[in-house]
């Protein structure tokens, strides 16, 4: 009976031992992962020097593949094929720490890319296992000739699947000109970036104005690729231009045109209201363009809530219009979905999106407040921190010390006495 009462106490400690340790874990640790690239900071390698060595020196530098780039620039070293050259590329490669997840990703780019007859190629691809590969974005688009144009900088969030450890990056790039017809400066893939985890994803922002210029010349599944890549969830049939300012449009006479935007709210909270904030072109016409939004909590059922055919002006006269449309939430509805349908019959303007914000607010959770212990009242002399909010789960730790501690205490007590008939 003793020796019962001996494994009994033991395990009653190595089971609060083992719910300490899971109360302990209850946060996700989120630790910061980075690859970077930085051409400009590499010596000149150009035509002078085997491509094989120069491949050899980037591997070096921290990529896990790289063929047929130079670094070399007019303005700064940068990785490209050079002109003519066929496809130069470069992989890169980041690893969640042990025991983690990858939780965010991101990209941020500086590129060159200047206006050609034969304009270069960028196209960025991702991949889990550096084996199968999904194209997220593409540029083709100069940003001025070869003495006025400048870098171009873009920061995309990469996509990721639920559990993934690894992530790789594929840089692709060919140009038919000088060095800058297309090469990237430098590349930074940073992933469980804590200050990213740490704000609540509550808003989904897809500023058309800020893109490149993706007009006739360029394939729409290229640019629906870079529209998802920017943060939507779908899009179809649009370019990327306009008279004033690059808005989203499908192009005169071609049909409906259209992107997905979504936000999911974070979790353990609950969503109280939501939005879209919808900025737009639409100039006088015959017929008239017309502009669509429609709301869906599943991405899969949608209900029309506004439209406009409404115009106002002519194609170099017409003024953005701004909109901003409460969207129906059901009660415990965890994600929003956005689709924004466009068509029209003329110019550019005939009607298009400049920038579109869907966002959504929380619902406040009203704080936990401890009941005071009557036995124990409050010293008017030390009043409550309010700097110094309580944290429940520094209190759930605690509690699970001082449950382990009078456990054992009993454990020992239990086989220190002796047995008596």
């Amino acid at each position: 009976m003793k020796k019962m009462r001996s494994l009994l106490a033991v395990l009653l400690c190595v089971a609060m031992l083992a719910s300490l340790s899971l109360v302990a874990s209850a946060d996700t640790t989120c630790t910061k992962v980075e690859s970077v690239l930085d051409f400009t900071a590499m010596p000149r390698m150009a035509e002078d020097v085997n491509k094989a060595d120069i491949a050899a020196y980037i591997i070096g530098a921290g990529a896990v593949a790289a063929e047929n780039l130079l670094v070399a620039g007019n303005h700064e070293n940068i990785a490209n094929p050079g002109g003519y050259q066929g496809w130069g590329y470069f992989v890169q490669k980041v690893t969640a720490a042990a025991g983690e997840t990858i939780q965010n990703a991101k990209l941020n780019l500086g590129y060159w890319l200047i206006d050609s007859a034969n304009p270069g190629m960028i196209e960025l691809y991702v991949s889990s296992d550096n084996a199968n590969w999904e194209l997220v974005a593409s540029d083709n688009q100069g940003n001025g000739g070869l003495m006025e144009a400048t870098r171009k900088e873009v920061s995309l969030d990469l996509p990721f699947a639920p559990g993934q450890t690894e992530l790789y990056v594929m840089l692709k790039m060919a140009h038919w000109d000088t060095y800058e017809g297309a090469g990237v400066a430098y590349s930074t893939i940073t992933i469980n970036d804590p200050a990213v985890a740490a704000e609540p994803k509550t808003e989904s922002v897809l500023d058309f104005t800020a893109m490149p210029r993706m007009a006739e010349d360029v394939n729409k599944a290229d640019i629906a690729a870079y529209i998802i890549g920017a943060g939507a969830v779908a899009a179809e049939n649009l370019l990327v231009a306009g008279n004033h300012e690059n808005i989203a449009n499908p192009g005169g006479y071609q049909g409906w045109g259209y992107f997905v935007q979504k936000v999911t709210v974070p979790e353990g909270e609950t969503m109280a209201s939501a939005a879209l904030e919808l900025s737009y072109r639409m100039c006088n016409g015959d017929p008239l363009g017309i502009i669509e939004v429609y709301v869906s909590a599943d991405n899969v059922n949608y209900e029309k809530i506004w439209e406009t055919s409404e115009g106002h002006g002519n194609p170099f006269e017409d003024i953005r219009q701004d909109v901003k449309l409460d969207l129906p939430v059901a009660e415990n509805q965890t994600e929003v979905y956005v689709k924004v349908n466009i068509a029209h019959w003329n110019t550019y303007e005939g009607a298009g999106v400049a920038c579109s914000k869907l966002s959504i607010a929380l619902a406040e959770v009203p704080e936990e407040t401890e009941p005071a212990d009557p036995s124990e009242p409050a010293d008017p002399s030390e009043p409550a921190d309010p700097s110094e909010p309580a944290n429940p789960k520094t209190g759930d730790v605690i509690s699970a010390v001082v449950a382990l501690a009078l456990v054992c205490a009993a454990g020992i007590v239990i086989t220190g006495k002796k047995y008596r008939k």
